[in-house]
């Protein structure tokens, strides 16, 4: 690599590094806002994301591992008052309009990366996956809804979470409850995957539904979806599985 690569490729990495401090200078400062809308872990975390959607666009696939540890380290010791606040649904806010497409080389080597920096925290999700599934098997609905909260109050809600919650739901309180927990996890993003997400799987976890009609009829609000971009309508017709 010569010189003046390495030179642009310092440079971005710094730029990055700045733009995270900026973050945590953001999120510490007691500054007063007024009307304020969403708390600083919000914010910090959508900002976050972000910033983490530029990265993988801007650094050299060289640094990326390096920049991953440095994020971990610095979350870690610089911003230990972030796990005082819940993750809950922060993560599921919406898709980023600010992610620029890469290519798939591109992708694929930034998540691996990413992959290998958390891999104590997907080790935690699949042992409490594991323990979860164990206790659907068993029948033990209620213990496994209070597992599965545990699991999201450690790592926040996701797609999979929450369906997997809607169907126990279900199965521990029948009809209602189901309806109770979906109308809860609507009223979080009143548009947004999320919401459309949870809806969609409720109403596929009623016996009168048939998968043929449902398969039907979730094409066409995917389709007809005037919020959705062409990505988000393909993601969801490739990730079928989220909803059938």
């Amino acid at each position: 690599m010569d010189i003046t690569k390495v030179d642009h490729t310092r440079k971005a990495f710094f730029k990055c590094q700045n733009k995270f401090r900026g973050l945590v200078s953001l999120f510490k400062s007691k500054r007063f806002v007024e009307n304020r809308t969403f708390d600083p872990s919000f914010l910090f975390r959508s900002k976050f994301r972000d910033l983490m959607l530029d990265a993988r666009t801007v650094l050299h696939p060289s640094t990326f591992s390096e920049y991953h540890e440095w994020i971990s380290y610095h979350i870690k010791h610089q911003l230990p008052e972030l796990s005082n606040f819940p993750i809950q649904y922060d993560e599921l806010e919406g898709v980023s309009r600010k992610a620029q497409a890469v290519s798939i080389e591109r992708e694929i080597q930034w998540i691996a990366s990413r992959i290998k920096a958390n891999k104590d925290v997907i080790n935690f999700h699949n042992k409490m996956a594991n323990i979860l599934e164990l206790l659907i098997k068993r029948n033990e609905y209620c213990t496994a809804i209070e597992t599965l909260k545990d699991l999201e109050s450690n790592m926040g809600a996701s797609f999979w979470s929450v369906q997997i919650r809607i169907a126990l739901e279900y199965l521990n309180g029948g009809l209602e409850s189901q309806k109770k927990y979906t109308a809860e996890v609507r009223s979080v993003y009143r548009n947004g995957l999320l919401n459309f997400i949870a809806y969609n799987t409720s109403v596929r976890n009623e016996d009168r539904v048939s998968i043929y009609k449902f398969n039907a009829d979730v094409t066409i609000r995917i389709e007809n979806h005037t919020r959705f971009s062409e990505s988000v309508k393909q993601y969801l017709g490739n990730a079928a599985n989220l909803l059938i």
